[in-house]
């Protein structure tokens, strides 16, 4: 018998296989997502346009998410290209030639971002990170979702856990 909300049912539950941990992993997955995007990974009108979408589909909104992942990533090179110039009239030769060649250095910094910002942690900010841990935990095969115990020694979720736990403790 199976229990649970039909959005964060597993692969495996709706194939009617043994399930363990990993259809946790999966259920965590589909709540961050939800959070990261503001709509579940996975829809449909009925409960089996909701399975297929599951087995065979990709979550809802995963090209805009990663879309966003590279524009952010753009706009975070591009800052850090900006702090590193020197500024305005300083060791310039006043020529004019400073101001062509910081123009050309953020549009390299924008054609990098973009080209690598695909896929889960290729140059996003703090939700590029996240997007690509969640599409891990919504992996298809279960023996390729991370652990939990995998997931909280991860430097990003290590500090979300410890924020958390601290929360936890003043509400005490």
């Amino acid at each position: 018998m199976q229990v649970g909300t039909p959005q964060f049912c597993a692969p495996e539950m709706l194939r009617n296989q043994p399930y363990s941990y990993p259809a946790d992993m999966w259920a965590l997955g589909c709540v961050m997502w939800e959070v990261l995007t503001g709509a579940p990974p996975f829809g449909g009108r009925t409960l089996v346009e909701l399975g297929q979408a599951v087995l065979h589909g990709e979550p809802q909104g995963l090209a805009e998410a990663r879309l966003k992942q590279r524009e952010e990533g753009v706009e975070q090179q591009q800052q850090q290209q900006q702090q590193q110039q020197p500024p305005p009239g300083g060791a310039g030769t006043g020529t004019g030639e400073g101001a062509g060649a910081g123009a050309g250095a953020a549009s390299t910094a924008a054609s990098a971002g973009a080209e690598g910002g695909g896929g889960g942690g290729g140059g996003g900010g703090y939700s590029g990170d996240l997007l690509g841990e969640t599409l891990e935990l919504l992996s298809k095969d279960p023996a390729s979702r991370p652990t939990a115990a995998a997931l909280l020694v991860r430097p990003r979720l290590k500090v979300l856990t410890s924020f958390f736990l601290r929360l936890l403790l003043i509400d005490d």
